[in-house]
């Protein structure tokens, strides 16, 4: 594996973690965020 290959792995893992973690968050955050970016 290059080293190039390993840094996107991991962008793509840290990404992946946020958006687990976003959507971990309650109802009514989600809610206003789907409002807000509507």
């Amino acid at each position: 594996m290059t080293t190039e290959n390993q840094i996107r792995d991991t962008s793509n893992l840290r990404i992946q973690t946020w958006v687990d973690g976003e959507l971990r968050q309650d109802s009514t955050t989600k809610t206003w965020f789907s409002t807000f970016t509507r």
